[in-house]
């Protein structure tokens, strides 16, 4: 239909642009960006030719075109969020993280509570190595949504990176608090603690871990080994049983043979 448009109007410039994204959205690239390029002939201010043209080149990892592209966009209309978000993506995808950040910036000038965008300032801040910047975004995003757990994952993160394990814990213990079922905060504080040398502490939130991951022997073992540390022997064989009991004989097995290594080692 675009194409029979064409030939009885080769100025039609929606015909031109429509083809463009047909063609984007079958992977032909080279014959959209053709489309695309003669609806820029035709009108050298729509702002769609250009956004499309930025689009294509960005699919097509040709990251200096595109970059182009969306800086006429933006040229065209300041406004234009997007347009500042995609030259964001490129620039942190080529490692210019001082370019990065200033795209990032003009959209929180515009829209002060896009919580993407601190995500993405967090995310370059984070690959430049300054955790205490990382923070300080994914914070912000706290200000507006205090129920994002995402933020509250990197967080402890970049706490635990740091070494400030009791801002660490307070992020997981928020994180089990809105998501009861996230294991992996549980094996986080088992660490922890087990680290810190608070082995009750460290055997209850291991233990919650495997009651969703029962066959990580990795873990299994640390359970084991704190039993063992505290010669705890009628606690590590009451596990064993459990194990037994619950169907999981080759782990119990396992277990059973570091207990009676530490019986011989022990005589």
């Amino acid at each position: 239909y675009y194409k029979k448009a064409i030939k009885i109007n080769p100025g039609f410039l929606d015909a031109h642009l429509r083809l463009g994204i047909i063609y984007e959205r079958m992977g032909r690239y080279e014959s959209a960006v053709e489309s695309l390029k003669k609806a820029e002939e035709i009108n050298p201010e729509s702002l769609d030719t250009y956004v499309r043209l930025g689009d294509i080149y960005r699919s097509k990892g040709d990251y200096p075109e595109a970059i182009k592209y969306y800086r006429k966009v933006v040229e065209m209309n300041p406004d234009f969020i997007e347009g500042y978000i995609n030259l964001g993506h490129l620039y942190s995808r080529k490692g210019d993280y001082s370019q990065a950040i200033d795209y990032y910036r003009k959209v929180l000038e515009i829209n002060p509570d896009y919580i993407e965008v601190y995500l993405d300032l967090a995310s370059v801040y984070l690959n430049k190595g300054d955790y205490s910047q990382g923070a300080e975004y994914y914070q912000k995003v706290l200000e507006i949504n205090p129920q994002y757990i995402d933020a509250y994952i990197n967080l402890a993160r970049i706490y635990n990176l740091k070494g400030d394990l009791e801002k660490c814990i307070d992020c997981h213990l928020k994180i089990l608090e809105l998501n009861p079922g996230y294991f992996d905060s549980y094996l986080s504080l088992g660490h922890i603690y087990n680290g810190r040398f608070e082995k009750e502490k460290a055997l209850r939130y291991f233990k919650k871990y495997l009651e969703y991951n029962p066959r990580d022997f990795e873990v299994n073992r640390i359970v084991m080994d704190i039993y063992l540390g505290e010669n705890n022997l009628e606690g590590a064989k009451k596990y064993i049983d459990k194990l037994r009991k619950e169907n999981y004989t080759d782990i119990a097995d396992r277990l059973e043979e570091f207990l009676d290594q530490y019986n011989s080692d022990n005589q």
